[in-house]
């Protein structure tokens, strides 16, 4: 017995594992600014895990054990699913190969059910789901494990739900409240930059739905379900927004002193922009040629994705832009808008190889093939040069990661001594989300990235640091009582204990990013430290939990069911 609608599936997943090839020829692990943050943030989870000492809020194992904040803002359920991958793989050159898999897939498959839901054949899907996997904001997970690559991959679940409003704008139903719930909640808990860029596709394509339908009370209504119930399963990531930003003030990222840097620059032909500068002349040519049967969701596609794709370039005034339209500077750089632009161009394409005359398809179809594997090369040759630089002298891909030894021999050996190893001797001073002492905090002024690498990361005091029954321990000898700066982050809602004393928050002595000064008394001193999370946010952990579970056993519940409905092919041998 065998099932035809298995083949792409296979195709899908099995293809993009082409790109691992040149992490295996040089077995090499991509070493970027962004890969030694989100190695801290997995390392953290790996070894609550491991250890059985939970702490959802602050830092015990990872960023140097400084008690700092990151994961619970940052996709805390995903920091602990990819905390369990690192567990099982025991090094992170295999967690980096699953996990670049693993994404890959979930890519093509997200891609490839958005356009299956938009009723393109078979074939075409599988050719652009392919296409999507391997080259765009989802390749930069693969070359520099920048958690845009895990937004991309999400981004089609919810291109789906948004191009079904315009699709089916004269029936009643316009929205799929299980599909737009699962879409926004699983993007917001796992990349919430990506989840705002789908906010805004899914208000154009709600718009022109709601002036198209009839039914606008159903529309409202529909949406209006998936928003209350994306906001059950997100309610831990705005539970300890909430209580963090009503108490702290909470470190922005850094902003981008001139963002047109950091965006496709003038259409130069890269492995990102080529498919795209591709697509946009073939789907705009053949759009003019047959505008007459182009549908509505085609024009949508093409329209927004065409609108993003030109953001996403140098040819906007960014500088000017970012200074002056409020809350613009959440975008951080312009080349953040090039995934979305992919990918609605891809469901366009598919959608224009369905439409066209079907003596045209099959040309259109080899033309989507070519393509494809023009970008799967262009996408491997620059997967090879990342990992060849492990190899070399430089062994760090880029100039955000700094290092305490110089020597590539020794910093290619840590990776074989243990997943902390390379760690302690690599390390990206982000400061984002610290607790600063004003909404004000100027970066230029205070320079957070060095305050932090000097008062954190290359902390003169020389203590001892343990974990024990949820609590991060630090012991030190002094010999005097001169007040000392401690390597750890003081929140409002952390607790410090102090030779069993209790501090109050409001009476410590911090620096400007939160670094914690102490008294000691003459020998042995010991810090215990805690966080005592709002006993509502703890709610709103647990209800995201629970909600979670429910929608994934509903999800696998349907699943089968369907599963069972469908008929069986029999294929006889002859």
């Amino acid at each position: 017995m065998k099932n035809k609608s298995v083949w792409p599936i296979f195709w899908i997943i099995l293809v993009p594992n082409i790109l691992l090839v040149p992490f295996i020829i040089h077995h090499s692990t991509v070493i970027s600014g962004d890969t030694l943050f989100h190695f801290n943030r997995f390392y953290e989870t790996a070894m609550q895990w491991k250890n059985h000492n939970f702490q959802y809020f602050i830092s015990m194992y990872g960023f140097s054990q400084s008690a700092r904040i990151v994961n619970a803002l940052y996709s805390p359920f995903l920091a602990y699913f990819y905390g369990a991958l690192v567990l099982v793989c025991q090094s992170w050159f295999k967690f980096q190969l699953l996990a670049i898999s693993i994404n890959s897939a979930v890519a093509g498959l997200s891609m490839y059910y958005a356009l299956k839901t938009n009723k393109v054949s078979t074939k075409n899907a599988t050719i652009l789901a392919i296409l999507y996997s391997t080259t765009g904001g989802v390749l930069r997970f693969t070359t520099r494990t920048n958690f845009i690559g895990i937004g991309a991959a999400l981004l089609p679940f919810g291109l789906a739900a948004a191009t079904r409003m315009t699709r089916n704008v004269n029936s009643k139903n316009l929205v799929n409240v299980l599909e737009l719930t699962f879409a926004m909640s699983i993007l917001i808990q796992s990349h919430l930059l990506t989840a705002i860029e789908l906010v805004l596709i899914l208000i154009a394509f709600f718009v022109v739905a709601f002036l198209k339908t009839k039914d606008k009370r159903t529309l409202l209504l529909a949406v209006s379900k998936a928003v209350g119930l994306t906001l059950v399963l997100t309610s831990n990531i705005w539970g300890a927004m909430l209580e963090l930003y009503t108490k702290d003030h909470i470190l922005r990222p850094i902003l981008f002193s001139n963002p047109a840097q950091a965006s496709i620059r003038s259409f130069g032909f890269t492995n990102l922009t080529l498919p795209l500068a591709v697509l946009l002349l073939m789907i705009g040519a053949t759009s003019f040629y047959y505008r007459t049967i182009t549908t509505l969701t085609q024009k949508m596609t093409f329209i927004v994705g065409s609108v993003f794709f030109i953001c996403s370039t140098d040819l906007l005034p960014w500088s000017w832009m970012f200074a002056n339209i409020q809350g613009l500077s959440i975008l951080q750089m312009p080349l953040r808008l090039f995934a979305p632009a992919l990918a609605l161009l891809l469901i366009s394409a598919g959608l224009l190889a369905e439409e066209i005359p079907k003596k045209r398809q099959d040309f259109f179809t080899k033309g989507l093939l070519i393509g494809t594997l023009v970008s799967l090369l262009f996408s491997l040759t620059a997967t090879y040069q990342v990992t060849k630089v492990f190899t070399t002298s430089d062994v760090i891909k880029d100039s955000y990661a700094q290092v305490s030894k110089r020597d590539p021999d020794e910093i290619r050996a840590s990776f074989n001594q243990g997943l902390l190893a390379p760690l302690q001797i690599m390390y990206k001073a982000t400061p984002d989300y610290l607790p600063v002492q004003s909404s004000s905090f100027c970066y230029e002024k205070e320079d957070p990235y060095v305050k932090y690498e000097k008062q954190v990361i290359e902390n003169p005091l020389k203590v001892r640091k343990t974990v024990e029954n949820n609590e991060l321990i630090l012991t030190w000898v002094s010999n005097n009582r001169k007040e000392v700066m401690l390597p750890i982050v003081d929140y409002a809602n952390t607790q410090i204990w102090l030779n069993q004393h209790l501090l109050k928050h409001e009476e410590v002595k911090r620096s400007s990013i939160g670094v914690l000064y102490v008294t000691p008394k003459k020998g042995l001193n010991e810090v215990r430290v805690t966080y005592a999370m709002d006993k509502k946010t703890k709610f709103l952990i647990l209800l995201s939990l629970f909600a979670w579970g429910g929608l994934l056993l509903y999800i696998a519940i349907k699943i089968w069911k369907k599963c069972m409905r469908k008929p069986t092919y029999l294929i006889s041998r002859r």
